[in-house]
């Protein structure tokens, strides 16, 4: 069934991802539920039937259970009957492992990249800050300069923004 089971162990969900804890304990009761209804039983059967009552990866008869590829359409199947198929108990533990091999390797990747984007985006806001210091620095400098004669001075203050701008990556060399 999914593998599922073996997540929630003795009542409890042993899983670090919170909105798959969350799914777990909101859905899986229902998930049950509806593994046991009957519409679900004839939507297992209709399965079955259309895989002739064998495992679609090694071919056994025995102990088959129906898979679902994609839970995108999870209680209402009948209508998406593609999106399962037939497979022994064995197969089915080999497909379920197979995804949360996959799920991880997609969590770690994205996990990755968040971190890697946020270190990227504090940096970029530490550089904004330092370089909207410097200009109120020399708005203050700029205000209290009165006559064309601090021009040379202007000059100098602009070409040290200029200088610190590209020392910190902001324009090319």
């Amino acid at each position: 069934m999914c593998g599922m089971e073996e997540v929630m162990g003795k009542g409890e969900v042993k899983t670090v991802d919170k909105r798959f804890k969350k799914w777990i304990e909101t859905h899986y009761p229902q998930y049950l539920r509806y593994i046991k209804s009957n519409k679900w039983a004839s939507i297992k059967k209709r399965v079955l039937a259309r895989d002739h009552q064998k495992c679609v990866k090694c071919g056994t008869n025995k102990d088959l259970e129906v898979h679902h590829l994609t839970y995108e359409h999870l209680y209402k199947e009948e209508n998406y009957l593609y999106e399962l198929i037939t497979l022994c108990k064995k197969c089915h533990e080999k497909e379920t492992n197979k995804g949360k091999q996959v799920y991880s390797k997609y969590k770690e990747i994205t996990s990755k990249q968040y971190i890697e984007k946020q270190e990227y985006l504090k940096e970029r806001g530490r550089k904004i800050n330092e370089l909207d210091s410097i200009i109120k620095q020399m708005r203050k400098k700029l205000l209290r300069r009165k006559n064309i004669e601090d021009f040379e001075i202007i000059i100098q203050e602009l070409q040290a923004i200029n200088e610190k701008c590209k020392e910190l990556g902001w324009l090319d060399e």
